[in-house]
């Protein structure tokens, strides 16, 4: 990673850190990794460390109990605890060069770290972060205050030149997982949990390191949209959906294909031609994605494009228009299109207002410009929970019952690539490392 492109993103960073400290009549910020949390309070049990996205998006630092301090016209500075307890110690941190920036300083015990936070901060800071043990040491109306908060998310929704990057080799990281499973699952039967752990493997991350739980769906469990409790046994299943990603400096990847054993003329077939339509009108939809196009639109145009594809696939009949005015689209395709992408998968501000009624589950409702990164990810499940209901309305009698039967076995088809807007256009940043196709081969 380039260290002009970080240097240029800090000071993009810091720069409108000042903004929103100024216009909220603060002088400093307080941005606290946070600490081990415990799982219970019955056991002495702590989850893996996750550090706070406030910090990261300074510094991806990645360690529990440091503490950084942004001040107007001064270098920021970091706060440490000496690393001396037997018990673990942490993973080294992969970025030192970029600690140049800062003025680090190192305590061996929490107290006199707080303490030094404080006096460097003032009396007029903002902590903003969820640890309480830095959020007590300054008065209730300093913490997450609202003004200094949002204007920090809305710097976050426009990424700089290095968090783009960050996000592209956190992606190519991903696609390396995906072609590993999807070879494995062509090679043979496999269960859900020993295409996870191929996964894993070839990423070189543990299950706590990944952007979230990956998701593994052999067969009808595709129609599940967040399959997390994988089967142990193989299975002669013909589809596989893997929704998984991969992290790189405080970013993650989220990345989604489909892949079909294909017959020759059975229900395989069927199911790999449509996961061919899926994966044209997902192209389709990322070269509409460009600045000014406002993006519930987009998820509209969607289910527009879904409904033909129902036709032409003999899942439904009808007029287009009139599949999506009944509802029907909605039952095979009930979330949204996509979302924000950075330093949280499902990242802050993209949804500035709330979606339509009919489109609630969609996660951006923004205005589509320069700099966003987000998601797009369409997708055509058979879920029988909302299929069942669809069966008994006038609405059902557009579905033919008999395709829809015929092609549940295989579950659901999902395709999701990571898209930044740059100069205008969109850049994709995962399918060239990972195509995806009918889903039949790589």
């Amino acid at each position: 990673m380039s260290t002009a492109l970080y240097t240029e993103h800090l000071a993009h960073v810091l720069r409108g850190t000042e903004t929103a400290l100024a216009t909220s009549g603060f002088e400093a910020a307080v941005f606290p990794y946070g600490s081990y949390r415990s799982k219970s309070r019955y056991d002495d049990q702590d989850f893996p460390f996750r550090a706070a996205p406030h910090a990261e998006y300074v510094l991806p630092l990645g360690e529990p109990d440091a503490v950084l301090v942004v001040r107007p016209g001064k270098a920021p500075a970091l706060f440490r605890r000496a690393q001396t307890s037997f018990w673990e110690k942490p993973a080294p941190f992969a970025h030192g060069w970029m600690l140049e920036s800062f003025e680090v300083r190192t305590f061996d015990d929490a107290e006199t770290l707080l303490a030094a936070v404080v006096t460097l901060a003032g009396e007029k800071a903002a902590v903003v972060g969820e640890d309480a043990t830095v959020a007590r040491r300054f008065p209730n109306e300093h913490r997450d205050p609202t003004a200094v908060v949002t204007a920090l998310h809305e710097l976050r929704t426009r990424k700089t030149a290095w968090e783009i990057e960050a996000l592209a080799v956190a992606g190519a990281r991903a696609a390396a997982g995906h072609r590993a499973v999807a070879e494995a699952f062509f090679a043979g039967r496999r269960s859900e949990l020993d295409l996870h752990l191929v996964y894993l493997a070839a990423t070189a991350q543990d299950d706590s390191e990944t952007p979230y739980k990956n998701i593994v769906a052999l067969g009808r469990n595709a129609s599940i949209l967040h399959h997390i409790a994988y089967g142990r046994t193989a299975t002669e299943d013909r589809s596989l959906l893997v929704d998984a990603g991969a992290p790189h400096a405080g970013y993650g990847s989220d990345i989604t294909r489909t892949w079909v054993r294909r017959d020759r003329a059975g229900a395989a077939a069927a199911w790999a031609d449509l996961v061919g339509a899926i994966d044209r009108m997902q192209l389709a939809l990322i070269a509409a994605a460009t600045p000014g196009v406002d993006y519930e639109a987009l998820h509209d145009s969607c289910h527009q494009q879904l409904a033909t594809i129902l036709v032409e696939h003999r899942l439904a009949k009808g007029a287009p228009e009139a599949l999506v005015r009944s509802g029907v689209t909605r039952a095979f395709f009930p979330h949204g299109l996509g979302h924000h992408l950075g330093l949280q998968t499902h990242d802050v501000a993209g949804k500035p207002r709330p979606p339509r009624p009919e489109n609630r589950y969609l996660r951006n409702t923004r205005t589509i410009e320069n700099g966003q990164v987000f998601t797009i990810e369409p997708g055509l499940y058979f879920i029988e929970a909302l299929l069942e209901p669809l069966r008994k309305t006038p609405a059902g009698e557009q579905v033919l019952w008999a395709e829809v039967e015929r092609l549940s076995p295989f579950g659901g088809v999902r395709i999701e690539d990571n898209i930044a807007i740059v100069e205008g256009a969109p850049r994709n940043l995962t399918r060239s490392a990972i195509p995806q196709g009918d889903g039949s081969g790589l």
